[in-house]
């Protein structure tokens, strides 16, 4: 009698499992989508970091090549003059 009952349970057992691992895996393919979602995420964050200082850096050197101008003014320079 116990031996059916171990026997029972043994199969139970088994036939719980296979939900079981079918849900892991699951999980691990949405976890693994989601951490991969976060990468390009991340990625996209650094260009944009790098297009905002390639942009602060066209930015100063078109200031500084205005200021080089004779006719263009700082206004540091205009208090200076006054």
């Amino acid at each position: 009698m116990i031996e059916n009952i171990a026997g029972y349970l043994s199969l139970l057992i088994k036939v719980l499992m296979i939900p079981v691992l079918v849900l892991a895996s699951v999980l691990l393919y949405r976890l693994d989508r989601i951490l991969s979602s976060g990468v390009h995420s991340v990625e996209a964050i650094e260009r944009t970091a790098e297009n905002v200082e390639k942009s602060s850096q066209t930015v100063y050197d078109a200031t500084s090549l205005m200021r080089k101008l004779p006719f263009v003014r700082t206004h540091g320079k205009e208090e200076k003059d006054e």
